[in-house]
């Protein structure tokens, strides 16, 4: 395990971009290894992991507006494969149907029961976010912890109203976190294993080919195809052209643009990204930075492109997050986690108070999740 490096003096220009670890320590490529990326290394720390995980398992059901269809999921008996055998459907929908999250819930329902399912899903998800994100975020428990139960993105979104994607995403983490393979193989496989859980991580899947150019230039790349993709959803119905499986004809490529909402998440982005640009010497052992990069680029593009894509900006504030946590004690980390905390702040205290936990903010989510609905 690297120990950590000392503070550096404010008269090093590139202490402002360099992360809290050694550059060595801010990649995971297998050349150099991934021990950097520490465990939770106290006791206390997994405490609060396993309290918060019980909480959100413990709750009130039947809150969250698809409660009733999680239920339903672990209540089903009939394997993914026997219906797409009935609607003749071809080989290739046996992938993008979600197999294991079929194979995984109709095991856990017949095992115990529905309801106990749900609980035990929620709690094995969250508590495997927990693990893996403070992992990548190089053992920063603390700042970890803070982001998962204030921002409205992560515990009481992907863990409440989300959870089938929020469990994906912890596969996804953990898989990016444990596997030694070389960066493009580690981020196919991650995302090839979670979307058989949520079909979200498909497009993903793609990410993996920005890994045959340098580091720095997947910033442009990324760019690049978002802007293309966007400007051929202008004049092309997208989704038209490729199958989507159970979800044919629930999405529209006809999508509104709102001028608020690309305002806030290019600035929220763009400051975050600017404050935490590794140094030259830095950017080849930074992949999370640039595959958080370019999954926020995804994002803006499945946003743009149709109009389910706005579940999505979960995923891509969380990344985030991990990458503000990965650099808390560089002075650009502080100033970029203090930007993620004010637009936490905003979207916190810009939402009207209401009584359903899927369109209350993250406070209030909590504390219908605490003492249940009123």
């Amino acid at each position: 395990m690297h120990s950590l490096e000392p503070a550096r003096v404010a008269s090093d220009p590139r202490s402002l971009t360099r992360p809290y670890f050694p550059a060595k320590s801010m990649g995971f490529s297998p050349a150099k290894g991934i021990d950097a990326l520490q465990w939770p290394a106290t006791l206390a720390s997994l405490l609060v992991f396993f309290a918060i995980s019980f909480i959100l398992s413990a709750r009130e059901i039947y809150v969250a507006v698809d409660d009733l269809n999680y239920v339903a999921y672990f209540s089903n008996s009939e394997l993914f494969y026997e219906r797409l055998e009935l609607e003749g459907a071809d080989w290739w929908q046996l992938f993008i149907d979600e197999p294991l999250w079929n194979v995984y819930t109709t095991a856990m329902g017949v095992t115990f029961g529905p309801e106990m399912a749900f609980r035990i899903t929620i709690f094995a998800g969250a508590l495997l976010y927990f693990l893996a994100a403070t992992r990548l975020a190089g053992g920063n428990w603390a700042t970890t912890t803070f982001f998962f139960v204030l921002h409205p993105s992560i515990g009481a979104q992907l863990y409440v109203n989300q959870i089938r994607q929020g469990v994906a995403f912890s596969v996804f983490l953990m898989l990016a976190a444990v596997l030694k393979q070389r960066p493009s193989i580690r981020t196919a496989l991650a995302s090839g294993v979670a979307a058989l859980v949520h079909s979200t991580f498909i497009p993903m899947l793609l990410l993996s080919a920005l890994y045959i150019v340098k580091a720095r230039t997947r910033v442009i790349a990324s760019i690049v195809c978002v802007v293309a993709i966007v400007v051929a959803s202008q004049y092309v119905d997208l989704l038209s052209m490729i199958s989507i499986g159970r979800r044919e004809g629930e999405y529209s490529s006809r999508v509104t643009v709102n001028a608020n909402f690309y305002i806030a998440m290019l600035t929220t982005y763009g400051s975050i990204f600017y404050l935490l640009w590794p140094g030259t010497k830095e950017s080849d052992a930074s992949e999370w930075y640039f595959l958080s990069f370019a999954i926020a680029a995804f994002v803006i593009c499945a946003v743009s492109v149709f109009d389910g894509g706005g579940r999505l900006t979960c995923i891509s504030d969380t990344v985030v997050c991990i990458l503000v946590a990965r650099n808390i004690r560089s002075r650009n980390g502080i100033m970029a986690f203090w930007v993620m905390v004010c637009v936490m702040f905003i979207t916190i205290i810009s939402n009207y108070k209401y009584d359903s936990v899927t369109q209350a903010n993250s406070i209030e989510k909590w504390q219908i999740i605490l003492f249940g609905k009123k």
